[in-house]
């Protein structure tokens, strides 16, 4: 019985291929240098320079929202164990060093 379900297995899988081969070029999309929207030419080009400083400060936002969010409710859980509160204070030290690197290195400055 297992021989049978491996046989079909195998013959249904050569099956998907041999469509897979036989169809594939009507499949592929064909790309376009510009974009489509709504069905309406684009009034402006549609790749356009994107200021690294917005993707920097994204990031930025992204790692002190997400450890802010997870972090704070910690030692409001645990008022009794000091332990959690030296681990809340470290990581608090470690994301404003953080910070201050990223502040000297002028990440967050919009003009040079």
């Amino acid at each position: 019985m297992m021989i049978l379900y491996i046989y079909l297995i195998i013959i249904i899988m050569m099956i998907i291929t041999l469509i897979i081969l036989i169809h594939s070029n009507k499949w592929q999309m064909k790309k376009t240098p510009s974009t489509f929207e709504c069905g309406f030419n684009t009034m402006i080009k549609s790749h356009q320079k994107f200021s690294i400083q917005f993707f920097f400060v994204c990031i930025l936002f992204l790692i002190f929202d997400v450890e802010m969010i997870l972090i704070i409710p910690s030692p409001i859980m645990n008022k009794k164990n000091n332990k959690s509160l030296f681990t809340f204070i470290l990581i608090i030290m470690i994301l404003t060093i953080g910070l201050m690197e990223e502040w000297k290195k002028g990440v967050l400055e919009w003009t040079k």
